[in-house]
């Protein structure tokens, strides 16, 4: 199980619960990123929930490598006869995805309604061309003359049929003259930003 959204990224917690059937010690795992190496945090996190129930759990750090999650577990009884083969394949829910590339824009561009300069109710546009799928983008704008727009309300959008998405912004009369600045950041799927 993955305590995150989406695909497994940095920081979340990917947890393997086993059920044998009879009472076994603590379970011994190790663990694979999508690249088949081994996870940058080889820490694993062993509980018992119940009398023949183990848990063990690794975090995904943001230097494991994208793609299916690996692993392999042993045990033995408490008699200490050793499970016959590995346990590295789950029998219920579904594989675990590492998703670590973060999102660029390939693209962006910004236009002005009026001609020329931007002046008092032009609304200035700024196009992103995010690399994958990404949510809505939250941007700020300021002028080079005096650093925070008067008008701070952001109008996003994303043009149908494509996966760029839009921010606008209406200049003000009381917007220092400048060039237009902005910082706009977006996460994926996965929660990489």
């Amino acid at each position: 199980a993955d305590d995150g959204d989406g695909n497994a990224n940095n920081g979340d917690v990917i947890t393997l619960t086993l059920d044998p059937s009879e009472a076994v010690g603590t379970p011994t795992c190790t663990w694979t990123d999508g690249g088949s190496g081994a996870m940058a945090d080889t820490t694993v996190t062993y509980d018992t929930t119940g009398v023949d129930s183990h848990t063990a759990a690794i975090t995904v750090a943001d230097a494991d490598d994208d793609g299916t999650l690996g692993f392999s577990c042993t045990y033995s009884d408490l008699a200490g006869n050793a499970l016959a083969s590995a346990i590295t394949a789950i029998t219920s829910g579904s594989a675990i995805t590492i998703d670590n590339t973060h999102p660029t824009s390939s693209a962006v561009t910004i236009a002005v309604t009026g001609s020329g300069n931007a002046n008092n109710a032009d609304v200035v546009t700024l196009t992103l061309d995010p690399s994958e799928t990404v949510g809505t983008p939250v941007c700020t704008w300021s002028t080079s003359g005096a650093g925070a727009l008067d008008d701070t309300s952001v109008t996003y959008g994303t043009p149908e049929g494509t996966d760029h998405h839009t921010a606008a912004v209406t200049i003000a009369d009381g917007d220092a003259d400048g060039t237009v600045g902005f910082s706009c950041t977006y996460s994926d799927s996965a929660g990489n930003a």
